[in-house]
């Protein structure tokens, strides 16, 4: 009779042996974590026409207001998040 008890394999053929620590041989160590190359590919200022300043600047100016914007909304999320708080826990100074 055949009994069905489990068996040890030697470590050659053991599911552990398969996960290796070292990396793999076609990848260099360091090339994982470096940041690629980014190049700027649209024209010098000194290059730029009157329009393509003006635009370019305009460009500038609409990415600060909508940031400055954004920290507005931001600001005015939280004084309403701390009124909504002190409603929640009974410390309703609305009135006052």
């Amino acid at each position: 009779m055949a009994t069905n008890s489990p068996s040890i394999h030697p470590v050659s053929q053991s599911a552990v042996a398969l996960v290796t620590t070292e990396p793999e041989p076609d990848v260099e160590p360091g090339v994982l974590w470096s940041f690629p190359e980014l190049w700027d590919t649209g024209a010098p200022w000194s290059e730029l026409e009157a329009k393509g300043k003006r635009c370019r600047a305009a460009g500038y100016n609409g990415k600060l207001l909508f940031l400055a914007g954004f920290l507005y909304i931001f600001i005015c999320s939280l004084d309403v998040l701390n009124s909504a708080f002190q409603l929640v826990t009974g410390r309703n100074n609305v009135m006052s």
